[in-house]
């Protein structure tokens, strides 16, 4: 059986928050790159002398800022949340101690 471990959970919100403060950068990559392929082959299918590979990845990296917040938010949450865990916890057993 497992036992509650604190400093687990510590490393974990750690981990979280880390994640959450790569998660923009991540979705504006994720982004550039999705919306440069989907432009690629908007070209290629409707045969334009123009690429759209560029305008494709500016409009991909605009959505991956608002994806990437969104993920960053949640994130941030996640971890928020196991640290108020930890708190209630200490604050519980403090309590039964007195």
């Amino acid at each position: 059986m497992s036992t509650y471990d604190p400093n687990l959970l510590r490393t974990l919100a750690d981990q979280l928050s880390a994640q959450a403060r790569t998660a923009v950068v991540v979705g504006i990559i994720a982004g550039a790159v999705t919306g440069g392929l989907f432009g690629f082959a908007a070209s290629l299918i409707f045969m334009l002398s123009h690429s759209l590979l560029v305008p494709g990845a500016g409009v991909g990296a605009i959505l991956g800022i608002f994806a990437g917040r969104r993920k960053a938010q949640a994130l941030r949450l996640q971890a928020q949340m196991a640290l108020c865990q930890i708190q209630i916890e200490e604050n519980t057993r403090s309590n039964q101690r007195t």
